[in-house]
């Protein structure tokens, strides 16, 4: 006989199927005092763009070029390659020269455009962004590094970079014409509109973003650039949360976490004092973080020849030795690709190694154990996971052109611009990661999710003689998470169904009498499904379609709630609930085998 033929007629008097119906039942009390983040698997924002093509190819025949010439890749661009452009204006000319590209744009939507500029034989460039007739922009003086005369309707601004150069930026709606033109003029001096010989600048690095902010820069080629990012969410306290993965899109279900305290202050904003920088700088809010927002930061590492390129928490942190910790980043590559997050504890560094490539580890100290998860858009959550050695500890992560080793980074000489990008640091005690808690000046804690059923919720779908729980679950705990579980409030009368280190497990005690403690099957972190059924003096367990363990020496607790994702005298499921559901009646061990294959 197949399993298919072993499963139950019966059907389930409760099932609650989280994954696919992405809801409470209305019988469900929950709570969580805090808001808490997920998932939906639905929610995206706009990333990275950059309308231009050949961003960085003022020769090629893309751009529109007047009265003036282009020498291609001549000079050192921000980013260290011989790949900058020299834009000379054409001899016998009264008016400025222009390099331009023409696409369609919104009417009423907003533009920001962008170019790296330096000064050579002219000082001066007008950036403008153009709808129909209606030509507006800025001047920006390549010498003193400022912002001249801007024209009505624009805001403009000037970033230093390296050796001399600047990244000017100008911002305006518009509102006239869906025929958008973008580009860059020589000028000999603020606002002039004549020239008086042939020299000119140079240029490297263009970018045209239907927004309000400049980003980060991105080359292109041949084809526009517009990515998104899956959006970390928050749902308000109090609120259930349904999971996803943010790479596939799977929905993962009810998430249900205890609680827990991110420790370090400032998790977004590395460029405050929070944060010590060692042969690094910050530039704050470079591109759109993991939760949509203009938030993420660049970690550029200085023209200084040294092995630790990056940054510290500035405060120690106080944890009690011998106890498991959590650190945690968001990172993305940027020129780099390698990221060093280190557990500092005991005045020792343990390094582990990322490459934000493709994110892989690399070299990692033992004793350190590492999760390395993609969100989308090429970012990952890294999470490095050790048991302290000291009360002391420092939140540490490095940007570097190559791996390091388990005790330091590589000695390289940085060029003020390239570096990584990184959001969202965590630190919390715990021997596995949790959902992100965002800080500001002060720690912040997460309360855990409750999920309950009592009274008639209960009693209306619950035997006390014999019945049958069934639950579909992904944990992240190490410790003896219960997934659904029966009790009377207390851990004095439960039935539990849970996960003991690395197998599906019931526990049942009567009056704080144990009556039941068995194991079946193998339950690793992923997606698992375990049933048991119980009558008195015959208990059965499940778990992964193993064959069945029992026990026939049983009193049944009387009980009058249930919990989801927890447990009295368990821990927390630290993961997701996909599905649970109860027969009210005792399977037989063929079909518990069956449920759960």
């Amino acid at each position: 006989m197949s399993i298919a033929q072993n499963f139950p007629e019966i059907r389930p008097s409760l099932n609650l199927d989280f994954a696919n119906t992405k809801k409470l039942d209305s019988r469900i009390t929950f709570s969580r005092p805090t808001v808490g983040t997920y998932y939906d698997g639905q929610t995206v924002a706009k990333a990275e763009e950059n309308l231009f093509l050949r961003s960085q190819e003022f020769d090629n025949a893309s751009w529109n070029k007047i009265r003036l010439t282009v020498t291609t890749n001549n000079t050192t661009a921000p980013d260290g390659t011989n790949t900058a452009e020299e834009t000379i204006q054409a001899s016998g000319q009264t008016l400025n020269g222009v390099v331009f590209q023409t696409t369609t744009g919104v009417i009423g939507q907003t533009y920001s455009a962008s170019a790296f500029a330096k000064a050579n034989t002219k000082n001066y460039a007008f950036v403008f962004i153009q709808d129909g007739a209606t030509l507006r922009g800025a001047n920006f003086d390549l010498t003193s590094g400022t912002v001249g005369t801007i024209e009505s309707g624009v805001t403009a601004s000037i970033v230093s970079e390296v050796d001399g150069w600047y990244r000017c930026i100008v911002t305006r709606t518009i509102s006239t014409s869906t025929v958008l033109s973008s580009g860059v003029y020589h000028r000999d001096t603020d606002n002039s509109t004549t020239v008086v010989d042939s020299g000119g600048i140079y240029l490297w690095g263009a970018q045209l973003e239907q927004r309000d902010t400049v980003t980060a820069y991105t080359p292109t080629t041949t084809q526009p650039i517009t990515n998104y990012i899956p959006t970390l969410l928050s749902a308000p306290a109090n609120t259930a949360r349904f999971d996803h993965n943010p790479v596939t899109g799977e929905s993962l279900g009810l998430l249900v976490e205890e609680q827990r305290t991110n420790l370090l202050l400032r998790s977004e904003e590395f460029e405050n004092a929070s944060w010590l920088k060692f042969a690094s700088t910050v530039v704050p809010n470079s591109i759109v973080a993991p939760d949509g927002t203009l938030t993420a930061d660049k970690v550029v590492a200085t023209a200084t020849s040294a092995s630790y390129h990056g940054l510290q928490s500035n405060v120690g942190i106080t944890v009690s030795s011998g106890t498991s910790y959590t650190w945690s980043v968001y990172a993305k590559a940027g020129e780099y690709n390698w990221i060093g997050v280190i557990a500092y504890t005991g005045l020792q560094s343990f390094f582990s190694w990322v490459n934000l490539s493709d994110g892989t580890l690399g070299t990692s100290a033992i004793g350190n154990s590492v999760s390395i998860s993609p969100v989308g858009n090429d970012w990952y959550k890294i999470s490095l996971t050790r048991t302290t050695v000291d009360t002391t500890t420092y939140f540490i992560c490095y940007a570097s052109n190559a791996e390091g080793t388990a005790g330091a980074g590589p000695t390289y000489t940085g060029d003020g611009y390239s570096g990584i990008y990184i959001w969202g640091a965590q630190l919390e005690a715990g021997a596995f990661p949790t959902s992100y808690i965002k800080t500001e000046a002060s720690q912040v804690t997460r309360s855990a999710d409750s999920a309950s059923m009592t009274g008639a919720n209960f009693s209306e779908w619950y035997r006390q003689d014999e019945g049958t729980l069934y639950a579909e679950a992904i944990t992240n705990s190490t410790g003896v998470p219960s997934f659904f579980s029966v009790s009377d409030g207390t851990s004095a009368n439960r039935l539990q169904l849970r996960k003991n280190s690395t197998q599906g497990n019931v526990s049942m005690v009567r009056e704080n009498a144990t009556q039941v403690s068995i194991t079946a099957g193998s339950w690793t972190t992923s997606l698992q499904k375990a049933s048991v059924s119980y009558k008195v003096n015959d208990v059965a367990l499940s778990s992964g379609g193993s064959a069945v363990a029992t026990d026939t020496s049983v009193i049944l607790p009387i009980v009058n709630q249930a919990e989801i994702g927890y447990g009295y005298g368990s821990v927390h499921a630290n993961g997701h609930i996909k599905k649970i559901a109860y027969y009210p009646a005792r399977l037989t061990n063929t079909q518990l085998q069956a449920l759960t294959s």
